[in-house]
């Protein structure tokens, strides 16, 4: 799990759910993000790829990049964010079978530590 502010009004967290499939030789990642800003409430949005999929430059993982610089997150925080997926799978690789899901939630402003659920 990672808990960065790279952004002094921004806060984000990286969790993860494994699902271990042992039978099975493929792994799907799936990325659910939930951004907490106050005046609008959260926004939630999910995207799913092969591992293949999710280290290359990808239409799908660039939907995920322009939807967090949609809602708000700056260009330079939202590569960050997608740096720390990336590295946090590529650490792991080799032991996932089955459907890994990370959450990001982004909170801001963020002024108070973000809750773990």
């Amino acid at each position: 799990m990672t808990n960065n502010n790279p952004a002094p009004l921004l806060g984000f967290r990286i969790a993860h759910l494994l699902e271990q499939e042992p039978d099975t030789k493929d792994l799907t990642i799936n990325v659910k993000t939930e951004i907490l800003k106050h005046e609008f409430g959260p926004i939630k949005s999910s995207f799913s790829f092969s591992p293949h999929k999710f280290f290359e430059e990808d239409v799908k993982k660039q939907e995920l990049y322009f939807f967090l610089i949609a809602v708000g997150i700056e260009e330079d925080d939202a590569k960050l964010m997608m740096t720390d997926m990336i590295f946090y799978v590529l650490g792991n690789i080799d032991e996932l079978r089955g459907v890994l899901t990370l959450l990001l939630k982004v909170q801001f402003p963020s002024f108070e530590p973000i809750e773990e659920h």
